[in-house]
């Protein structure tokens, strides 16, 4: 094709995507220079062919440690990691779990392996759909992470672990960036969901359910008698079980408290001298509510 200075061929080549290669000269091409370019495409060819079958065997033994230690063999997989890779991340140890639009990932996966030669050391492995980073707890390597989130690809970030405890903080920040997804939300910490963010662990139409099916025998009550058990019950919780501090709060006598907390017993079927009952309420409480159709019980 011609240039503005001269002329220009283009070739394609045989690799992952679409790949071209261009030779521009001042001079028209004769044959032998043809020959020469196209000896570079061969060449080109099988040398990303190699580079290709290398970084797919790293891929794969990078999984297979992740598996180990996600398995109980944490320590055997790091001396592994530390054979064939070099240095890896020392305790306390994070966890960061990606996943989104394939190419997006597939890019991200290319680019922690640069940021790691650069800055190191950095653990990172492709498993289930996700792309999984162990790094040092530090702040700067975790805050360079999360700053990969963005557009077709969200994070979740686990809690500090110990080398022991890599298959918790992969539960956790696998959980997290399920919240990440599901609330469209770039980032989530998975103390963010432990610090009130529980509900976003399931769905919501899942937690609008179990807390309609708990509650719904309060609300049908105070539907039907104008009463303020759930009010009461919730402001009872609040106040951690103090008769005095919610019956003023709800203005009215605490007697009068004591009686709307036996109905809720009563209505519920368990007692609430029960800190599982009173943990499940509470969360009940705070989950979207969904519309019923009909009385509950019906």
């Amino acid at each position: 094709m011609p240039t503005r200075d001269g002329r220009a061929v283009l070739q394609p080549l045989r690799l992952r995507g679409r790949a071209v290669l261009a030779v521009g000269r001042e001079a028209g091409f004769a044959l032998a220079d043809m020959q020469i370019v196209g000896a570079a495409v061969s060449v080109l060819t099988l040398l990303h062919a190699s580079t290709a079958a290398v970084d797919e065997a790293r891929s794969e033994l990078r999984a297979a440690l992740l598996r180990m230690a996600l398995a109980g063999q944490a320590d055997a997989a790091r001396d592994i990691a530390v054979a064939l890779e070099g240095p890896q991340p020392s305790p306390p140890l994070r966890v960061v779990a990606f996943r989104g639009r394939g190419p997006e990932l597939a890019e991200l996966a290319d680019t922690l392996d640069a940021w790691g030669a650069e800055h190191g050391p950095l653990f990172i492995a492709e498993l289930d759909g996700a792309v999984v980073a162990l790094a040092g707890a530090e702040d700067r390597a975790v805050d360079w992470l999360g700053a990969l989130a963005g557009p077709g690809v969200h994070a979740g970030v686990s809690q500090p672990i110990g080398l022991a405890e890599v298959a918790a903080g992969f539960a956790q920040a696998d959980r997290a960036v399920a919240a990440a997804q599901r609330t469209g939300v770039p980032l989530v910490r998975f103390v963010e969901l432990t610090a009130g963010r529980l509900h976003e662990l399931l769905p919501a139409a899942d937690t609008a359910v179990f807390a309609d099916t708990l509650l719904g025998p309060l609300r049908c009550y105070d539907a039907e008698h104008g009463a303020r058990l759930v009010e009461s019950l919730q402001e009872w919780l609040s106040r951690h079980g103090q008769w005095d501090a919610a019956a003023a709060r709800l203005g009215v006598h605490r007697h009068t408290l004591r009686a709307r907390i036996r109905r809720a017993e009563t209505l519920l079927g368990r007692s609430l001298d029960c800190p599982g009952l009173r943990a499940e309420l509470w969360f009940a409480l705070h989950a979207p509510v969904v519309p019923t159709n009909g009385t509950f019980g019906q």
